[in-house]
């Protein structure tokens, strides 16, 4: 399969529960699911040792997803080792992301996407380039109002990447600012990188909360 390993679906509601993704693989997207121009709910699955370019297990473009109670262990992608997206709005709960390999992104990689990343844990995720857990960027607005980036109580341990152990935030257009960001109740953990921080934030934001959050024993 060049999409979606498992499932593929195109302009469809799409409702996933209690469900187990073991060793698939697609050519170009998403090993496991893939979702595009659709409404996409996956709520207490597993993902294991899929493998894919974009998303190693789920991705998802123009799509509306909410994904809650689910694991994503040892998946393998180059643009977001368990996850990618392109787009979309998503609301992320109660996930858990351990040991995902990619070369951007080694949890997951989001790209002009409205996002909000709640209650989640991302443990000993790899990326060979940028970002150990979360690549997230902006660069093409499409709508009047900017993306809104929410990342709330959110634990990130012992990720690894050459650039950026822990997460990677850019706002890439030059003229103006797209992005509201918002990081509260978040810890930061004994990420590690080759070169560069465990953060990267940059470009023109219009609004940057950081509160309540631990960062510490990161390494580069």
């Amino acid at each position: 399969s060049e999409s979606g390993g498992a499932i593929f679906s195109w302009f469809n509601n799409l409702d996933i529960t209690d469900c187990e993704f073991i060793e698939n693989s697609a050519k170009f997207n998403s090993g496991a699911i893939y979702s595009e121009n659709g409404k996409s709910q996956i709520i207490g699955c597993s993902f294991d040792n899929n493998k894919s370019i974009w998303g190693g297990a789920i991705g998802f473009y123009n799509d509306t997803t909410i994904i809650r109670s689910s694991t994503f262990t040892q998946n393998v992608g180059e643009h977001g080792g368990a996850l990618n997206s392109g787009f979309s709005n998503l609301q992320l709960s109660d996930l858990i992301f351990v040991d995902n390999h990619s070369i951007w992104g080694g949890g997951a990689s989001f790209g002009n996407c409205h996002l909000l990343v709640d209650s989640s844990l991302f443990i000993g995720n790899h990326a060979t380039s940028n970002a150990g857990a979360i690549e997230y960027f902006t660069d093409t607005l499409i709508q009047t109002n900017p993306y809104t980036f929410k990342l709330l109580n959110t634990t990130f341990d012992e990720n690894f990447a050459y650039y950026r152990g822990g997460i990677e935030i850019q706002q890439r257009k030059e003229s103006e600012s797209i992005l509201d960001l918002e990081i509260n109740g978040c810890s930061f953990l004994r990420n590690s990188s080759d070169r560069g921080s465990n953060m990267l934030i940059s470009g023109i934001i219009n609004d940057f909360l950081l509160t309540n959050s631990i960062i510490s024993e990161n390494t580069s």
